[in-house]
């Protein structure tokens, strides 16, 4: 981790994927416990994802492959959650493409996490 949580800090991008497999670093989960707690919000370079339930839809409408678990557990902490108002129910949407997700799967994941 110390080589990664520098990076961090430093505004790099270099620990995205530091081992090439594709998959979050264990450390990423907690990040920001490294960051000092006296800490302005506008110093930190902040990991977000934009259209975050995005999983299907090819390349009309698909941003992601990873799940909001698995982008919370990559370091992720800005979510960009769209969702449409369909009678009693917040689906998850891009544009006009339903995600087949729902708020209540999303605010699950947060809680769990």
């Amino acid at each position: 981790g110390g080589h990664a949580v520098d990076a961090v800090a430093d505004r790099s991008q270099a620990w995205v994927d530091l081992d090439d497999s594709h998959q979050p670093e264990p450390w990423l989960a907690s990040w920001m416990m490294h960051v000092d707690d006296g800490a302005y919000l506008s110093d930190l370079y902040m990991i977000g994802t934009h259209d975050t339930v995005s999983r299907i839809g090819g390349d009309f409408a698909q941003c992601h492959t990873w799940t909001v678990e698995k982008q919370l557990l990559s370091g992720v902490r800005y979510f960009d959650i769209r969702v449409k108002h369909i009678g009693d129910e917040l689906r998850g949407h891009h544009g006009i493409i339903f995600m087949e997700t729902w708020l209540p799967n999303q605010a699950m994941d947060f809680e769990r996490f």
